[in-house]
């Protein structure tokens, strides 16, 4: 049983799909089941909001992300899935610099289709579109010298000149000064 990314789960249903992917992964088949069960409920601890309203609990601060999100009416979660508002557009081009890095070394262009939907993408990690990934971009890329993004056959690419380990760093400088 595979996780549906894009309906409502329950942590017994992320418990069952974690567990189904160790028993693919030889490198995983080590850990116990109960380890798999408790870091599915840690998971969802550290990146849901609080179901309690203790007033003494310290929340994570990776709530924050609102990356999922509760119901407690289901008792169910779901991947947030819209434009994350609170994701400096620097820091998303950041991230797709680094990662066109490391996936494509010696690359000078990347999509937004790429960064949206492969494996271990900014996309896939923030839980953002392809749409949504492309208009942060967009609106970024203008002002860094050395990048810009072209639409080509209706997919947006970021195109760099120079490495982009390089240009991550000069993003990540100019976000923080």
């Amino acid at each position: 049983m595979n996780l549906d990314l894009y309906g409502p789960f329950d942590s017994r249903s992320l418990n069952r799909t974690l567990r189904a992917k160790t028993a693919e992964i030889p490198e995983l088949k080590k850990y116990a089941a109960s380890s798999i069960k408790n870091d599915a409920l840690c998971f969802l601890r550290m990146y849901s909001p609080s179901r309690s309203l203790n007033s003494e609990e310290i929340e994570c601060p990776f709530t924050q992300l609102g990356l999922i999100a509760f119901d407690p009416e289901n008792d169910e979660y779901q991947f947030n899935r819209s434009l994350k508002k609170d994701l400096p557009h620097h820091i998303l081009m950041a991230c797709c610099l680094f990662y066109s890095s490391i996936t494509s070394p010696g690359a000078k262009i990347i999509s937004t289709r790429k960064l949206a939907y492969d494996q271990d993408s900014p996309g896939k990690v923030f839980k953002m579109s392809e749409t949504d990934i492309g208009w942060k971009l967009d609106s970024v890329g203008s002002s860094i010298e050395g990048i810009t993004t072209v639409d080509s056959y209706g997919t947006l690419q970021v195109q760099f000149e120079q490495d982009p380990d390089i240009l991550g760093e000069i993003v990540l400088e100019q976000y923080y000064s």
